[in-house]
């Protein structure tokens, strides 16, 4: 005769709780954290701007170009359409804490061939290769505008005793004539409503459907999908 124990019962529920948190942890990162990005942009065959059908869902390449005024990067000061910043307090070994995280993103064009699409960024997942701008080192700090930059965000450079913390910083940045891949809902509109030239007078709105994100990476694995 099987018996059951209460200890059995207790031990049968945390692990099915534990299975849980587990799967809702992997659906959330599939559907909103960077993997989600991979899973939707990686090796997908991608369509021309003017292959599109209005309510298309659907992958495309492109240049970027700027629709209005650009945003400036806080740190390089280079123009774009999109910047990150991440700040990382080392700690002990090799373990990096990061203590501050700043994004900003504006709508923008991108162009293949004759025709262009513009990217409207309000509800975006975005992949972007980070640089490092600034380290420090055993006889190295910050630059002045980084450390300015840092403290600004609430983040402080010294521990109790006065000593300097050791930061890596990094920016990534969506720039003009960047190779961006994006995935998104698109519909035909009159390009002359956003003030872009196209040479069908159209141009290919992408935005989120209020469900699904629009998915931008300019990272290699996205950039090289199956052409169709």
């Amino acid at each position: 005769m099987l018996v059951t124990t209460e200890g059995s019962y207790f031990g049968i529920i945390l692990t099915g709780v534990v299975v849980l948190i587990f799967l809702g942890v992997l659906i959330y990162k599939l559907k909103f954290g960077r993997d989600s990005i991979e899973v939707n942009l990686r090796g997908k065959a991608y369509k021309r701007i003017s292959d599109y059908a209005d309510g298309d869902n659907a992958t495309l390449v492109g240049t970027v170009d700027f629709l209005d005024k650009p945003l400036i990067s806080p740190l390089t000061g280079y123009k774009c359409c999109m910047y990150r910043i991440e700040v990382y307090e080392d700690s002990d070994g090799d373990q990096q804490n990061l203590s501050s995280f700043k994004e900003e993103v504006i709508p923008f064009v991108i162009r293949n061939g004759k025709e262009a699409a513009l990217v409207f960024t309000s509800q975006s997942l975005i992949d972007v290769n980070m640089d490092t701008v600034d380290q420090t080192g055993l006889f190295k700090g910050l630059s002045p505008k980084v450390e300015s930059y840092i403290l600004a965000q609430g983040v402080t450079t010294k521990g109790m005793l006065g000593f300097r913390k050791t930061f890596t910083v990094k920016e990534g940045l969506i720039e003009r004539r960047e190779k961006v891949a994006v995935t998104g809902y698109g519909h035909w509109r009159a390009a002359s409503d956003y003030k872009i030239k196209t040479g069908s007078g159209k141009v290919l709105v992408i935005q989120s459907d209020g469900n699904n994100p629009v998915y931008i990476s300019d990272a290699l694995t996205a950039l090289r999908p199956f052409k169709r």
